[in-house]
């Protein structure tokens, strides 16, 4: 059996191509000068013109790209081969200089030496490790001493759920891993050929204290009761780019964000 980190890669790398010709991505609408970033994260972020800025987990690069059409100065990391392919070849074709580079975020020697103004992460992030310290480790050690953390995603609570959203399966304090077979995926129908994949569920406490102990220091955390994304099953609209479980609206957290920084 695949090791989960090579799993997931090859699953990644199959959403890739998935993805790119989707309504959900737009790609059309994207290269025509939309941005891909949502109300929650364009609300935290600051002043980007010229800022050295290091995105987490690209996937291919939407994110990254619309930073860069914010002033950042952008290196966006991905461990798909076919994200960061499609991502270098958008970088061309839009003619944004962005640094795209192919790697595990996990890998002990990325990015040695280098040091960001701000270090970004958003939605769908964090529940492909098993352990967050390494990351946390990495983050720290890429902040410029005046630099920032933004994460922005999915509150552990989601993934509390089944396929459906409608019934609590796991337990929100899960220590082992989630193994499925995803029929089709969050920007795509249902198909015939359903992607393996290994996830974790870590806790909003686990996520802030891994954040803490790796020496970072949290300047806002806020919990959100709604996703910018029609990404999960049996949702209902509730305003523009907002979206709520049905029957559970503006009772439960779907996202969550964090600003820190590193200690003095």
């Amino acid at each position: 059996m695949k090791n989960p980190k090579d799993l997931n890669r090859e699953a990644w790398n199959i959403r890739a191509k998935k993805h790119l010709d989707t309504t959900f991505y737009d790609m059309s609408a994207f290269k025509s000068g939309a941005s891909s970033l949502k109300e929650i994260e364009l609300g935290l972020l600051p002043d980007l013109s010229g800022l050295k800025v290091l995105h987490l987990q690209c996937h291919f690069g939407q994110d990254s790209l619309s930073l860069a059409l914010m002033g950042a100065q952008v290196t966006a990391v991905d461990f798909s081969e076919e994200a960061i392919n499609i991502a270098r070849g958008l970088s061309k074709e839009m003619d944004l200089p962005v640094h795209f580079i192919c790697s595990d975020v996990m890998a002990p020697d990325l990015l040695q030496g280098e040091t960001f103004d701000l270090i970004f992460m958003s939605y769908g992030v964090l529940t492909w490790h098993e352990d967050l310290s390494p990351l946390a480790e990495l983050i720290e050690r890429c902040l410029d001493p005046d630099g920032r953390l933004l994460l922005v995603e999915f509150h552990p609570h989601m993934q509390m759920y089944d396929d459906s959203n409608t019934t609590i399966e796991h337990s929100y304090f899960l220590d082992g891993p989630i193994s499925g077979m995803q029929e089709g995926t969050y920007a795509t129908e249902k198909d015939t050929e359903p992607i393996p994949y290994v996830v974790w569920n870590h806790s909003l406490g686990e996520v802030l204290n891994t954040l803490i102990g790796a020496g970072l220091i949290l300047e806002f955390v806020q919990e959100y009761d709604f996703s910018p994304y029609p990404c999960f099953e049996n949702l209902v609209q509730v305003d523009e780019e907002r979206w709520m479980v049905k029957g559970l609206e503006g009772k439960i957290p779907m996202c969550f964000a964090v600003r820190a920084r590193k200690a003095d």
